[in-house]
């Protein structure tokens, strides 16, 4: 005896099949819309609106709960240029207060359209709310911005200019980070033909293979959806091993200068890596 009609039994396997057609893809399973709306980025998305602007000065914003700050989209591409000159003001410490929790946690997702660049020349201070970021897709299923994409050669590029950076690496400001991936149900198939990218998603001097040890760069080749799909690019780490023949050795200038700033580049490390 059933607990259901014939036409509840039909109903129910219709649910079925459209729940399997809703969450599956060729390449594998995906979550549709898995994420929730996620707080705003346009709001955030450069040193200078951080800088000159506070988050409780604008009406969009400035009431949302706190659990829905650990998710930022961003629409457009993303560009922090930190000069030399920086500093925390008013407005970078009411952000800090804006996205980060009572548990020094805040940003762990991060969904783009588009790049993010990261260009630092500033050895003294580097936003507490960028710390603790996992993750960072960019969102083809959204329908990602290809003009933008094409015109550059990665999503997320992280460059470390300052007089200070000597061997501090991507794990210096991300130390959090597992994963820079492309969100999309046939992400296989668009890394494979090269739709968006013709090489790692993760670019810039602060993954130079002299600043990555051996398990750094093991942990890199892992959170490059890029490397970790083609098994192209592979990092080495050199780091720990400047006589490996496959090592580039590190720039003249670095390297002048690795023992006087041995000292200040390990605090520097420590100081971002809290």
């Amino acid at each position: 005896m059933s607990f259901f009609s014939r036409q509840q039994h039909r109903s129910l396997r219709l649910l079925f099949f459209l729940f399997i057609l809703g969450f599956w893809e060729p390449s594998g399973w995906i979550l549709v819309n898995a994420y929730p709306d996620c707080f705003p980025g346009e709001y955030m998305n450069s040193w200078g609106k951080l800088k000159n602007t506070n988050p409780y000065d604008i009406s969009d914003i400035k009431d949302w709960h706190k659990q829905w700050r650990i998710c930022a989209k961003f629409n457009h591409s993303a560009i922090f240029n930190i000069p030399e000159n920086c500093e925390k003001n008013v407005n970078l410490a009411a952000w800090e207060e804006f996205l980060v929790d009572d548990k020094g946690q805040s940003l762990v997702n991060i969904f783009a359209k588009s790049p993010i660049t990261f260009n630092m020349s500033c050895t003294t201070y580097f936003p507490e709310f960028f710390k603790s970021i996992a993750t960072i897709y960019m969102d083809i299923d959204e329908l990602a911005n290809e003009n933008d994409v094409k015109s550059t050669e990665c999503f997320l590029t992280l460059n470390d200019n300052s007089k200070d950076a000597d061997r501090s690496n991507i794990f210096s400001y991300f130390p959090h980070l597992v994963g820079v991936r492309l969100y999309a149900g046939n992400s296989n198939r668009l890394i494979n033909d090269n739709k968006y990218f013709k090489g790692p998603l993760i670019c810039g001097n602060m993954i130079d293979e002299w600043r990555l040890n051996v398990s750094e760069a093991a942990k890199l080749n892992w959170i490059d959806e890029y490397r970790y799909k083609t098994l192209n690019s592979h990092l080495t780490g050199c780091k720990e091993d400047p006589q490996n023949p496959n090592c580039p050795a590190a720039p003249s200038t670095q390297a002048s200068t690795q023992l006087n700033n041995q000292q200040g580049s390990t605090a520097q490390a420590a100081h971002y890596g809290k």
